[in-house]
């Protein structure tokens, strides 16, 4: 049993962090309930047993994928999200979204 708690991925946020968080999004999204009830989809399915990424990157593509599209004008949701991720994918996806970030701004200036 110890070595399994030892290869599962550390995620440093709480329980109770994660309910704040989905309130916090809820509230965010109170005149679009379409983007809660994809985000609360998005949530579920990436936290479903059986989900578990097998490497950081795949797992980053996922949220990325997942989260990226629906926090897409809400980069501070897209962080704080990012907490609740195993310590093993958080900077993957803080890359990735840097990157994406970087790549929208410019298109932005065209």
């Amino acid at each position: 049993m110890a070595s399994e708690q030892q290869q599962a991925p550390s995620c440093p946020a709480s329980r109770g962090n994660a309910m704040q968080f989905i309130q916090e999004v809820q509230a965010r999204f109170a005149t679009q309930p379409e983007f809660y009830q994809r985000f609360l989809q998005a949530f579920t399915e990436i936290y479903s047993p059986g989900n578990e990424p097998k490497t950081a990157e795949e797992g980053a593509r996922v949220v990325q994928e997942k989260m990226g599209d629906i926090f897409v004008n809400d980069k501070d949701l897209l962080e704080k999200f990012q907490s609740f991720l195993p310590h093993n994918q958080q900077e993957t996806v803080r890359n990735k979204t840097q990157d994406l970030a970087a790549e929208l701004d410019a298109e932005e200036v065209d």
